[in-house]
């Protein structure tokens, strides 16, 4: 009972780091498209559905990778509760240890493989073309 209740609380904390993470991320978005007082002005009053969407106007492919990424956080926690939940063998590392360790590092490379090859990516090119599309100049490049 106390493990479980320790993995949901680790749970919680990392999802409320999370949620704080997003919203730096929303905030430099925000500084960069020169919409700082708009997003403070939807910060500090009432969320309406059309403040939050400008905020967040994120590609597909960056949704769909974080609800990977989600998928891959629950893999985490069910891995961290096969590990508290396995009987501890003295001197050596029970079978329920390894088990639960490989479950851990296949969804924190599953986290960062999405990460790095889908939702940076698919971030960035957002930024980039809509960079390209407010300066409505020809590119060199294409």
């Amino acid at each position: 009972m106390y493990w479980g209740l320790k993995v949901l609380i680790y749970s919680i904390l990392v999802l409320v780091a999370l949620l704080a993470l997003l919203m730096c991320v929303a905030y430099v978005f925000a500084l960069v498209a020169g919409s700082t007082s708009a997003f403070k002005k939807s910060a500090s009053g009432a969320f309406t559905r059309e403040s939050v969407a400008d905020m967040f106007r994120l590609p597909r492919t960056a949704v769909l990778g974080y609800v990977a990424d989600v998928a891959f956080f629950l893999l985490m926690v069910a891995g961290l509760l096969v590990a508290m939940l396995s009987p501890h063998v003295e001197g050596s590392i029970s079978q329920g240890e390894m088990v639960a360790s490989v479950i851990i590092d296949v969804a924190l490379f599953g986290m960062h493989a999405t990460a790095c090859f889908v939702i940076i990516p698919a971030l960035v090119l957002s930024v980039w073309r809509g960079g390209q599309a407010d300066r409505k100049v020809p590119s060199q490049f294409c």
